[in-house]
Protein backbone atom coordinates (compact mmCIF):
# COMPACT_ATOMS: atom_id res chain seq x y z
CA UNK A 1 0.00 0.00 0.00
CA UNK A 2 1.49 3.50 -0.70
CA UNK A 3 2.31 5.70 1.88
CA UNK A 4 0.01 8.79 0.25
CA UNK A 5 -3.27 8.63 1.66
CA UNK A 6 -4.80 8.95 -1.78
CA UNK A 7 -5.91 5.38 -2.22
CA UNK A 8 -9.01 6.25 -3.72
CA UNK A 9 -11.79 3.96 -4.41
CA UNK A 10 -13.78 2.24 -7.10
CA UNK A 11 -16.82 4.34 -7.02
CA UNK A 12 -19.31 2.98 -4.45
CA UNK A 13 -21.79 0.65 -6.49
CA UNK A 14 -25.09 2.92 -5.94
CA UNK A 15 -26.72 2.51 -9.66
CA UNK A 16 -30.14 2.75 -9.76
CA UNK A 17 -31.72 -0.87 -9.55
CA UNK A 18 -34.52 -1.46 -12.01
CA UNK A 19 -37.30 -3.54 -11.33
CA UNK A 20 -38.10 -6.08 -13.32
CA UNK A 21 -40.93 -8.68 -13.40
CA UNK A 22 -38.43 -11.99 -13.92
CA UNK A 23 -36.24 -10.96 -11.37
CA UNK A 24 -37.75 -11.78 -8.26
CA UNK A 25 -36.97 -12.16 -5.17
CA UNK A 26 -39.02 -14.43 -1.76
CA UNK A 27 -41.38 -14.60 -4.94
CA UNK A 28 -41.94 -10.66 -5.70
CA UNK A 29 -40.32 -8.61 -8.29
CA UNK A 30 -37.07 -6.50 -7.06
CA UNK A 31 -37.41 -3.25 -5.62
CA UNK A 32 -36.43 -0.34 -7.65
CA UNK A 33 -34.29 3.03 -6.64
CA UNK A 34 -30.69 3.86 -5.12
CA UNK A 35 -29.90 4.32 -1.83
CA UNK A 36 -31.34 6.68 0.18
CA UNK A 37 -34.07 7.20 -2.46
CA UNK A 38 -37.60 7.56 -1.06
CA UNK A 39 -41.19 8.08 -3.16
CA UNK A 40 -43.12 10.31 -0.64
CA UNK A 41 -47.25 9.94 -2.00
CA UNK A 42 -49.57 12.45 -0.92
CA UNK A 43 -47.37 15.10 0.78
CA UNK A 44 -49.25 18.72 -0.23
CA UNK A 45 -47.85 21.10 2.03
CA UNK A 46 -44.51 18.66 1.67
CA UNK A 47 -44.19 18.47 5.45
CA UNK A 48 -42.93 14.86 5.23
CA UNK A 49 -40.69 16.14 2.10
CA UNK A 50 -39.10 18.71 4.17
CA UNK A 51 -38.29 16.54 7.08
CA UNK A 52 -36.47 14.23 4.88
CA UNK A 53 -34.64 16.60 2.86
CA UNK A 54 -32.65 18.06 6.07
CA UNK A 55 -29.13 17.85 5.48
CA UNK A 56 -27.17 15.15 6.80
CA UNK A 57 -24.60 15.56 9.66
CA UNK A 58 -21.39 15.17 9.97
CA UNK A 59 -20.07 15.73 6.14
CA UNK A 60 -17.62 18.18 4.66
CA UNK A 61 -20.54 19.48 2.02
CA UNK A 62 -24.20 20.00 2.36
CA UNK A 63 -26.09 16.78 1.58
CA UNK A 64 -29.78 15.86 2.33
CA UNK A 65 -30.94 12.72 4.71
CA UNK A 66 -32.62 11.52 1.61
CA UNK A 67 -33.30 12.02 -2.33
CA UNK A 68 -37.30 12.54 -2.29
CA UNK A 69 -39.64 11.91 -5.17
CA UNK A 70 -42.74 13.69 -4.41
CA UNK A 71 -46.01 12.32 -6.17
CA UNK A 72 -49.52 12.98 -5.56
CA UNK A 73 -50.97 9.48 -5.29
CA UNK A 74 -49.13 5.89 -6.74
CA UNK A 75 -52.09 5.19 -8.50
CA UNK A 76 -51.01 8.05 -10.72
CA UNK A 77 -47.86 6.69 -11.09
CA UNK A 78 -47.83 2.61 -10.68
CA UNK A 79 -44.37 2.26 -11.61
CA UNK A 80 -43.64 3.91 -8.08
CA UNK A 81 -44.95 1.11 -6.56
CA UNK A 82 -41.91 -0.46 -7.18
CA UNK A 83 -39.54 1.87 -5.54
CA UNK A 84 -37.59 0.78 -2.61
CA UNK A 85 -38.80 3.30 -0.01
CA UNK A 86 -42.71 4.59 0.20
CA UNK A 87 -44.00 6.87 2.53
CA UNK A 88 -48.00 7.38 2.15
CA UNK A 89 -49.55 10.33 3.38
CA UNK A 90 -53.18 10.46 4.26
CA UNK A 91 -55.17 13.17 4.95
CA UNK A 92 -58.71 12.11 6.10
CA UNK A 93 -60.81 13.98 9.40
CA UNK A 94 -63.52 11.26 8.72
CA UNK A 95 -60.93 8.17 9.69
CA UNK A 96 -58.05 9.73 12.17
CA UNK A 97 -58.22 11.57 15.15
CA UNK A 98 -54.60 11.82 15.95
CA UNK A 99 -51.49 11.66 13.78
CA UNK A 100 -50.23 7.91 12.94
CA UNK A 101 -47.45 6.18 11.41
CA UNK A 102 -47.36 1.96 10.31
CA UNK A 103 -44.89 0.87 8.09
CA UNK A 104 -45.59 -2.85 6.12
CA UNK A 105 -42.15 -4.88 4.33
CA UNK A 106 -42.26 -5.90 0.87
CA UNK A 107 -45.98 -4.80 -0.17
CA UNK A 108 -45.13 -4.84 -3.77
CA UNK A 109 -41.60 -5.39 -4.18
CA UNK A 110 -38.83 -6.97 -1.87
CA UNK A 111 -36.67 -5.69 -0.55
CA UNK A 112 -38.95 -2.37 0.18
CA UNK A 113 -40.34 -0.38 3.29
CA UNK A 114 -43.34 0.92 2.53
CA UNK A 115 -44.30 3.45 5.20
CA UNK A 116 -48.33 5.30 6.27
CA UNK A 117 -48.48 8.53 7.67
CA UNK A 118 -52.18 9.40 8.42
CA UNK A 119 -53.39 12.97 10.04
CA UNK A 120 -57.45 14.23 10.19
CA UNK A 121 -55.86 17.72 8.54
CA UNK A 122 -52.61 19.55 7.02
CA UNK A 123 -52.46 21.24 9.98
CA UNK A 124 -52.43 18.58 12.47
CA UNK A 125 -49.61 17.13 10.24
CA UNK A 126 -47.56 20.14 10.43
CA UNK A 127 -48.17 20.64 14.32
CA UNK A 128 -47.03 17.13 14.81
CA UNK A 129 -43.55 17.28 12.48
CA UNK A 130 -41.26 16.37 15.81
CA UNK A 131 -43.65 13.17 16.25
CA UNK A 132 -42.32 12.36 12.42
CA UNK A 133 -38.81 12.29 12.98
CA UNK A 134 -39.16 8.33 13.25
CA UNK A 135 -39.96 7.97 9.28
CA UNK A 136 -36.69 9.11 8.93
CA UNK A 137 -35.30 6.17 11.43
CA UNK A 138 -37.41 3.36 10.07
CA UNK A 139 -36.22 4.06 6.27
CA UNK A 140 -32.31 4.24 7.71
CA UNK A 141 -32.68 0.53 9.65
CA UNK A 142 -34.09 -0.28 6.66
CA UNK A 143 -31.16 0.68 3.84
CA UNK A 144 -28.77 0.10 6.94
CA UNK A 145 -30.26 -3.72 6.84
CA UNK A 146 -29.45 -3.46 2.99
CA UNK A 147 -26.24 -2.95 3.73
CA UNK A 148 -25.62 -4.86 6.31
CA UNK A 149 -27.30 -8.06 4.03
CA UNK A 150 -25.14 -7.66 1.34
CA UNK A 151 -21.63 -7.67 3.84
CA UNK A 152 -22.52 -11.09 5.39
CA UNK A 153 -20.76 -12.74 2.08
CA UNK A 154 -17.32 -11.08 3.66
CA UNK A 155 -17.35 -12.66 6.98
CA UNK A 156 -14.68 -14.87 6.66
CA UNK A 157 -12.49 -12.67 4.67
CA UNK A 158 -9.03 -11.69 4.85
CA UNK A 159 -9.96 -8.37 5.99
CA UNK A 160 -12.56 -9.56 9.04
CA UNK A 161 -9.82 -11.79 10.35
CA UNK A 162 -7.52 -9.46 10.37
CA UNK A 163 -10.03 -7.66 12.19
CA UNK A 164 -10.43 -10.45 14.61
CA UNK A 165 -6.66 -10.54 15.31
CA UNK A 166 -6.27 -6.51 16.59
CA UNK A 167 -9.65 -7.20 18.70
CA UNK A 168 -11.12 -10.08 18.92
CA UNK A 169 -14.42 -9.44 17.69
CA UNK A 170 -16.14 -9.81 13.87
CA UNK A 171 -17.07 -7.52 11.58
CA UNK A 172 -18.15 -7.46 8.41
CA UNK A 173 -16.01 -5.47 5.81
CA UNK A 174 -17.18 -4.62 2.44
CA UNK A 175 -16.13 -6.98 -0.30
CA UNK A 176 -14.21 -4.27 -2.15
CA UNK A 177 -11.83 -3.21 0.80
CA UNK A 178 -8.50 -5.47 0.32
CA UNK A 179 -5.77 -3.74 0.90
CA UNK A 180 -4.46 -3.81 4.25
CA UNK A 181 -1.98 -2.33 6.50
CA UNK A 182 -1.25 -3.79 9.82
CA UNK A 183 0.66 -2.42 13.07
CA UNK A 184 0.55 -2.76 16.72
CA UNK A 185 -3.22 -3.52 17.80
CA UNK A 186 -4.27 -1.28 14.15
CA UNK A 187 -5.18 -2.68 11.01
CA UNK A 188 -6.35 -0.27 8.13
CA UNK A 189 -8.24 -1.57 5.31
CA UNK A 190 -9.14 -0.14 2.26
CA UNK A 191 -10.05 -0.56 -1.53
CA UNK A 192 -6.95 1.36 -2.80
CA UNK A 193 -8.27 2.79 -6.22
CA UNK A 194 -7.21 5.88 -7.63
CA UNK A 195 -9.75 9.34 -7.57
CA UNK A 196 -11.58 8.58 -4.07
CA UNK A 197 -11.35 6.27 -1.20
CA UNK A 198 -13.44 4.62 1.36
CA UNK A 199 -11.27 3.08 4.64
CA UNK A 200 -11.87 1.09 7.75
CA UNK A 201 -9.53 1.22 10.68
CA UNK A 202 -9.69 -0.90 13.76
CA UNK A 203 -7.58 -0.27 16.80
CA UNK A 204 -7.62 -0.50 20.40
CA UNK A 205 -6.79 2.50 22.97
CA UNK A 206 -6.51 2.76 26.58
CA UNK A 207 -10.08 2.71 28.87
CA UNK A 208 -10.15 6.12 29.68
CA UNK A 209 -12.34 9.10 29.86
CA UNK A 210 -14.51 9.93 26.44
CA UNK A 211 -13.24 13.36 26.89
CA UNK A 212 -9.63 12.03 25.91
CA UNK A 213 -11.04 9.36 23.00
CA UNK A 214 -10.62 11.83 20.24
CA UNK A 215 -7.00 12.41 21.43
CA UNK A 216 -6.29 9.02 21.79
CA UNK A 217 -8.13 8.11 18.11
CA UNK A 218 -6.22 10.85 17.09
CA UNK A 219 -2.48 9.66 17.67
CA UNK A 220 -3.07 6.17 16.68
CA UNK A 221 -4.24 7.06 13.56
CA UNK A 222 -1.42 9.40 13.21
CA UNK A 223 1.00 6.87 14.06
CA UNK A 224 -0.44 4.37 11.13
CA UNK A 225 -1.64 6.71 8.64
CA UNK A 226 1.60 8.74 6.83
CA UNK A 227 1.19 11.19 4.29
CA UNK A 228 3.27 11.15 1.95
CA UNK A 229 6.34 13.74 3.03
CA UNK A 230 7.50 14.03 6.35
CA UNK A 231 5.10 16.94 8.04
CA UNK A 232 1.97 15.14 6.80
CA UNK A 233 -0.10 13.54 9.00
CA UNK A 234 -3.87 12.03 9.88
CA UNK A 235 -5.56 14.64 12.09
CA UNK A 236 -9.17 14.82 13.39
CA UNK A 237 -10.63 18.01 13.13
CA UNK A 238 -11.47 17.78 17.12
CA UNK A 239 -14.29 21.25 16.30
CA UNK A 240 -16.33 19.32 14.32
CA UNK A 241 -16.44 16.13 16.55
CA UNK A 242 -19.42 15.03 18.46
CA UNK A 243 -20.52 11.63 20.27
CA UNK A 244 -23.92 10.30 20.43
CA UNK A 245 -24.52 6.98 23.20
CA UNK A 246 -26.19 4.01 22.37
CA UNK A 247 -27.44 0.67 23.87
CA UNK A 248 -27.20 -2.15 21.96
CA UNK A 249 -27.72 -5.36 22.73
CA UNK A 250 -23.82 -6.19 22.83
CA UNK A 251 -23.11 -2.82 25.72
CA UNK A 252 -23.12 0.42 25.45
CA UNK A 253 -21.45 2.02 22.89
CA UNK A 254 -20.74 5.25 21.28
CA UNK A 255 -20.41 6.62 17.85
CA UNK A 256 -17.89 9.61 17.34
CA UNK A 257 -18.00 11.42 14.26
CA UNK A 258 -16.78 14.60 12.38
CA UNK A 259 -14.17 15.36 9.45
CA UNK A 260 -10.38 14.27 8.89
CA UNK A 261 -7.69 16.23 7.60
CA UNK A 262 -4.72 15.57 6.54
CA UNK A 263 -1.94 18.15 8.36
CA UNK A 264 0.18 19.44 5.49
CA UNK A 265 -1.34 18.35 2.39
CA UNK A 266 -5.06 20.00 0.95
CA UNK A 267 -6.57 16.19 1.93
CA UNK A 268 -9.47 15.91 4.33
CA UNK A 269 -13.63 14.58 4.29
CA UNK A 270 -15.73 12.75 6.92
CA UNK A 271 -15.40 10.76 9.85
CA UNK A 272 -17.04 8.19 11.89
CA UNK A 273 -15.80 5.75 14.91
CA UNK A 274 -17.41 3.19 16.76
CA UNK A 275 -16.28 3.07 20.29
CA UNK A 276 -17.01 -0.09 22.10
CA UNK A 277 -15.25 -1.22 26.09
CA UNK A 278 -13.93 -4.22 26.41
CA UNK A 279 -13.50 -4.24 30.44
CA UNK A 280 -11.73 -8.27 30.01
CA UNK A 281 -8.83 -6.57 28.42
CA UNK A 282 -9.12 -3.10 30.21
CA UNK A 283 -9.38 -1.27 26.78
CA UNK A 284 -11.67 0.22 24.17
CA UNK A 285 -12.30 -0.91 20.72
CA UNK A 286 -12.45 1.14 18.22
CA UNK A 287 -13.80 0.54 14.36
CA UNK A 288 -13.09 3.97 12.50
CA UNK A 289 -14.06 4.75 8.96
CA UNK A 290 -13.04 7.61 6.65
CA UNK A 291 -13.72 8.78 3.26
CA UNK A 292 -11.95 11.18 0.80
CA UNK A 293 -13.88 11.66 -2.05
CA UNK A 294 -12.71 15.79 -3.55
CA UNK A 295 -16.04 16.71 -5.24
CA UNK A 296 -18.29 13.71 -5.14
CA UNK A 297 -21.36 13.22 -3.06
CA UNK A 298 -20.22 10.90 0.23
CA UNK A 299 -23.58 10.67 2.17
CA UNK A 300 -24.15 6.96 0.54
CA UNK A 301 -20.28 6.09 1.12
CA UNK A 302 -20.13 7.08 4.88
CA UNK A 303 -23.66 4.82 5.23
CA UNK A 304 -22.44 1.94 4.12
CA UNK A 305 -19.12 2.13 6.34
CA UNK A 306 -21.19 2.81 9.23
CA UNK A 307 -23.18 -0.05 8.46
CA UNK A 308 -20.22 -2.44 8.68
CA UNK A 309 -18.91 -0.71 11.65
CA UNK A 310 -21.93 -1.39 13.25
CA UNK A 311 -21.80 -5.53 12.42
CA UNK A 312 -18.73 -5.27 15.36
CA UNK A 313 -19.45 -7.98 18.13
Amino acid sequence: MRNKLIIAMTALAAASLTACGDRRIGGKPESGGAPYEVVVAGDTDSVVCSLLSKPVEGLPQTEPMFDVTACGSLDDRRSLRMMRNIVIVDIDPKTCTDVSIKYERNVYAQPQMMIYVSAPSLRSLADNAGRLTSIAGLLNLAERSRYTAAMKSAAGSKAAEAVKEVCGRTMNVPTELKSMKKGKDFVWISDNGAEQMQNICVFTIPQDSPARWAEMCDSAMKANIPGERDGMNFRLCTGTLTVARMNRSGGKQAMMRGLWQMEGDAMGGPFAALMTDDSAKRCTIVAAAFAYAPGKKKRNMMKRLKAALLTLD
